[in-house]
Formats: structure tokens, C-alpha cells, sequence
């Protein structure tokens, strides 16, 4: 049975950084950010951490998945 945990998100453009947690399935949801290229980073203890390059726009859905092989 897999158990769902709250993991901590970083999104990453330029210097700036957001931090957050994801809710108990998963999701997240980062508001008022302007257009443009980010880097988001999920970690979970005992695992490395995992990055993707998103290009937000007014509104983005990410619809992905992050799996370890």
C-alpha cells in the first residue's frame, strides 16, 4: 500500500526562490507568479532531489510525475 506524503517544492528563476509543500496527494499550486522559465525542485528525505524546467504562462498545468529509477 502506498502512503501519500507532503514534500517539500522549491521553484527556482534567477535568484529568486519559492518554497512550499505539497498537500498529502501531491498537488501544489503557486499563485501570482509572473510568466516565465523556472526550475522546480522536489525533495524527499532519503532520496535525491529531483528538478524539471517548467515555462509558465498565465496559466500552467504540469501533469507530471516524478519517479526515481
Amino acid at each position: 500500500m502506498f502512503v501519500y506524503t507532503a514534500m517539500p517544492l522549491t521553484l527556482m528563476a534567477g535568484g529568486r526562490r519559492i518554497a512550499m509543500t505539497t498537500d498529502g496527494f501531491g498537488r501544489f499550486q503557486f499563485d501570482c507568479l509572473e510568466p516565465g522559465k523556472y526550475t522546480l525542485r522536489v525533495e524527499y528525505a532519503g532520496h535525491r532531489a529531483l528538478t524539471t524546467d517548467v515555462d509558465a504562462r498565465e496559466s500552467t498545468y504540469m501533469g507530471c510525475s516524478f519517479t526515481e529509477k
